[in-house]
């Protein structure tokens, strides 16, 4: 317990050298039943209201929601689910996809630190599954994630990172932001955590928050830290050195995760800046870097802060700021790669009516996900009669139900539980859904995802699902203040 136009490119990876020596520069709920706040990840509040973010937050939703599945980008089958479990339509997906004619990229190592993932096929029968309470005494852990090693850090909104080691939680915290972070607002804080692909070798991590600053809303930065050389478990703080900062207009849709991906680049999903309907459009406007999803290379700088890899979509759009990778997204909150394939599975939170997770293939990038003309597939901007000519359709959605927040989670490649190896997980935290879903890639569609919600015995205030170091599956659950397991039932 603890103390108090779909382009395919190939891209490379970029070099790697040691550590080095850093100059020093100056759910959604708290708990569900006890706060009505707006979702963690901009489901109701101001899109309801308008206003701070109050809204019922108590979704339960209108059904058993499985969630659905679409075709191939093509309309060329597939059904739409509309979170009651009866699978409504048959009418496929428009636009172009997500497929094309995949890429470069190496096809693993998801985050750089999957040393002990399963890459095996599936095999068996799918047991009953649950969820096993890990360590408790969190104050709103907001991300679970691993630095290639058996050891669990725990991201706490208010700007406190955690170590659970041989399952007890470590009594120094491993950094303590909170002086810096601003987490006054549900949608604030402290919210990602990412370790470089080398962190064995150079001890370098970045955090990612909501900073606080003269703004009205603060700036969402990434910092850059090393560890301790003589202690591992412990930050050092004087290597502290600025990557990003981008001013905030709003205080909600921030986003949240930022991710190395296979190709070992640094990935940051950005939302529209906040705001019912997302007023400016910054989700189709790519001269700003909100409603984005951002590539940078951490290693390859010779000047600044970072360099911009090849394939970003300003090599195909003149005017995009150059740290954009693809754009047209809400609010993603939550995005993982698949470890074994380098497959991209965004979660992107829906407006009023529908939640969203769109999976690309590894190596495809320079895409418009469609925010905010459409919100999942459907026309939302204008709400009939939109022009979805090259926008690329998610392969998953599900009905809010007048309340909601998808939560993107990943995907299984664990050797616990055989016949989970490939599923990908996602929940929902205000409808307390919990689905586990195949895609396959040759069809760029999944199958029927299947809610194990009340299986587990609920998800509500579940904000992250993600892999252990060996490929197993954990969940920090805001509401609770716990991090989770999934484990077979026996």
């Amino acid at each position: 317990m603890k103390a108090p136009n779909l382009k395919a490119h190939a891209i490379s990876v970029s070099s790697r050298y040691g550590r080095r020596s850093l100059p020093s520069v100056g759910l959604i709920v708290a708990a569900l039943l006890a706060m009505a706040t707006a979702s963690a990840c901009g489901g109701n509040g101001d899109d309801k209201n308008g206003g701070d973010g109050d809204g019922d937050g108590d979704g339960d939703g209108d059904g058993d929601g499985t969630g659905g599945t679409i075709g191939d980008g093509d309309g060329t089958g597939g059904t739409i689910g509309d979170g009651d479990g009866d699978g409504a339509g048959g009418n496929g997906a428009g636009g172009n996809g997500a497929g094309g004619n995949g890429a470069g990229g190496n096809g693993s190592g998801g985050g750089g630190n999957a040393t002990g993932y399963n890459c095996d096929p599936a095999e068996g029968a799918i047991p009953l599954l649950g969820l096993e309470e890990v360590e408790d005494g969190f104050s709103e852990p907001v991300l679970v994630t691993h630095a290639g090693d058996e050891r669990l850090f725990v991201v706490e909104r208010d700007g406190q990172i955690h170590i659970i080691e041989n399952g007890s939680t470590l009594p120094t915290p491993f950094i303590d932001l909170t002086d810096d972070v601003r987490s006054n607002q549900s949608e604030q804080g402290l919210l990602g955590l990412a370790f470089h692909p080398d962190h064995a070798q150079n001890g370098l991590f970045y955090v990612y928050y909501v900073q606080e600053s003269g703004a009205p809303d603060g700036h969402s930065v990434v910092i850059e830290y090393a560890v301790m050389d003589n202690d591992p478990n412990v930050a050092d703080t004087s290597t502290e050195r600025e990557v990003l900062s981008v001013q905030q207009p709003d205080w909600n849709h921030n986003g949240g995760t930022i991710e190395f991906g296979p190709d070992g680049m640094l990935y940051l999903g950005l939302g529209d800046g906040g705001g019912s309907g997302d007023p400016d459009n910054h989700g189709q406007t790519v001269t700003t870097l909100l409603g984005s999803l951002l590539r940078i290379d951490i290693d390859g700088r010779e000047e600044g802060e970072y360099s911009i890899p090849t394939g970003n979509l300003s090599e195909v759009m003149e005017t995009a700021a150059p740290e954009i990778f693809s754009y047209g997204l809400r609010n993603p909150y939550r995005f993982n790669f698949d470890a074994c394939t380098g497959d991209l599975y965004i979660g992107d939170v829906g407006q009023n009516s529908w939640e969203e997770v769109t999976i690309t293939p590894v190596g495809v990038g320079q895409l418009n996900y469609g925010w905010k003309i459409m919100e999942g597939l459907h026309c939302y901007s204008p709400a009939d009669g939109c022009n979805m000519t090259g926008l690329t359709m998610p392969q998953i959605e599900y009905s809010r139900g007048g309340s909601g927040a998808v939560i993107g989670g990943t995907v299984y490649r664990g050797s616990e539980i055989p016949a989970l190896r490939g599923k990908y997980f996602y929940s929902d935290t205000i409808q307390s859904h919990l689905w586990y879903a195949q895609y396959n890639s040759g069809t760029n569609m999944v199958d029927t995802p299947t809610n194990i919600g009340t299986e587990v015995g609920g998800a509500g205030g579940i904000v992250a699902i993600q892999n252990g170091h060996d490929g197993e599956i954990y969940m920090a659950n805001r509401a609770t203040g716990t991090v989770l397991k999934l484990v077979a039932v026996e």
